[in-house]
């Protein structure tokens, strides 16, 4: 896997490193951050809501939350520490340090091979279910046809919809490039 991922190309992990501090710094003085931190209900109620979205069976991450449903349980009070947290995590756009680790485990596929899958901390996730209905606005305005990862569309009707591009290309004589 190490050839898979490139784990031993330094430069071009530096490259990202400097990409990440770039849009750090651009997240924050944009007030993009802030923004996006002040807005997201972080209330008790809410996380509740998110926690409880969650399967009894759901995997742990690396920050060792195992169970959501203890979560639900705390006082009002401890969970308005907790959106606190997130929405500093969000206006500094510093995450705690297990939020950078994910758990990526190996599962065999039925008709063989296999596939890798990542638990990632339950921060991030209940971070994700809270920001899910931001994202999907968000998605819902910035997806094009191409998009195959977006809510309700396919990767066969976007390889269908590539597909036409280039044999309309072809028969006009043009030229036609996609980059997936």
């Amino acid at each position: 896997w190490a050839d898979e991922w490139d784990a031993g190309d330094d430069a071009g992990y530096q490259r990202e490193i400097e990409a990440i501090k770039e849009l750090r710094s651009k997240a924050i003085r944009s007030g993009d951050a802030a923004r996006f931190a002040k807005e997201l209900d972080v209330s008790p109620e809410n996380i509740r809501r998110a926690l409880g979205q969650f399967r009894r069976s759901t995997g742990i991450g690396a920050d060792k939350i195992a169970v959501f449903r203890d979560l639900e349980s705390l006082p009002d009070q401890a969970l308005v520490e907790v959106g606190e947290i997130i929405r500093n995590s969000i206006r500094h756009v510093v995450p705690p340090d297990t939020v950078l680790i994910n758990l990526m485990c190996l599962l065999g596929k039925s008709s063989g091979g296999s596939r890798t899958i990542a638990l990632a901390s339950s921060f991030y996730r209940l971070l994700m279910k809270l920001a899910a209905e931001r994202i999907q606005e968000w998605d819902s305005t910035h997806a094009g046809p191409w998009d195959s990862a977006v809510r309700n569309n396919s990767c066969v009707r976007a390889h269908v919809l590539r597909a036409l591009d280039i044999e309309l290309a072809a028969h006009k004589g043009d030229t036609q490039v996609h980059l997936l």
